[in-house]
């Protein structure tokens, strides 16, 4: 792009519509105009074997305490790819027999005091996505289904009558204890700390290894272009030995 500007000044100076080009007054620096390097695979998306043992050790701390659904929280996201605060702001009445529907997320913003000092920062909840392709809906698999079977069984032993999926006994969830839950057991398991964000990249890069039409993962990602998910949620799963095996038998 910057060639081209610089072609067309040096055609405007020729034909004496300009005597000197503005760009000689300005000096860029050699990298802005680099293109950003992707970042490596193993620190953007949980790999094939990282979500197993993940998914193993969140169940069995569920198990432990059956009272406390945040995990439950982590193993819905990967079935789902919502964004955090589509996550945390779903309600039961979102659930239409096979689907459920994004409709409004969490947001956090910081409250102006009268005399036009920042106060205190607000969590609430915004009744529109982020963007209008964030509306949708997205298929519960067999496994998100179990998933809100378990959560619902534990709200309802817990006694937390909430019109929202996602509650605990400090009321509904919110994106932060979510992230940090997620983060530890990162921690825990020794890998790559990943944050929820990560678990969205792994669904969606997990849905393209599936040959699924891409317009169709777009649809559910709640993208507005398919340029947004192949350039930043798709990434290779696989360590290097499967990959290696998958290049070999493909020729």
């Amino acid at each position: 792009m910057l060639l081209i500007i610089k072609q067309v000044l040096e055609y405007a100076i020729l034909k004496n519509y300009i005597e000197n080009s503005p760009l000689e007054k300005f000096k860029l620096a050699s990298n802005i105009l680099r293109k950003d390097i992707k970042k490596q695979n193993v620190t953007q998306v949980f790999m094939i074997e990282e979500k197993k043992q993940l998914e193993t050790l969140i169940m069995k701390d569920f198990m432990k305490d059956k009272g406390k659904t945040i995990p439950l929280a982590i193993l819905f996201a990967f079935q789902t790819g919502v964004r955090l605060g589509e996550l945390v702001s779903l309600k039961w009445s979102d659930i239409n027999d096979e689907y459920i529907t994004i409709q409004r997320t969490e947001i956090r913003y910081q409250k102006l005091n009268p005399d036009g000092s920042k106060g205190a920062f607000i969590i609430d909840i915004k009744d529109s996505p982020k963007s209008i392709a964030g509306n949708r809906d997205i298929y519960l698999t067999p496994k998100a289904k179990n998933v809100l079977r378990l959560i619902k069984t534990s709200n309802i032993q817990n006694n937390y009558d909430s019109e929202f999926i996602f509650f605990y006994e400090k009321g509904r969830m919110h994106e932060r204890c979510v992230d940090n839950a997620i983060r530890k057991y990162c921690k825990k398991l020794n890998i790559n700390i990943k944050s929820m964000h990560k678990i969205r990249k792994t669904f969606i890069s997990t849905l393209i290894d599936s040959g699924l039409n891409i317009d169709e993962i777009r649809k559910i990602a709640g993208h507005e272009d398919a340029q947004t998910t192949f350039n930043s949620y798709c990434y290779n799963r696989l360590d290097k030995t499967q990959t290696n095996n998958l290049i070999a038998n493909a020729l």
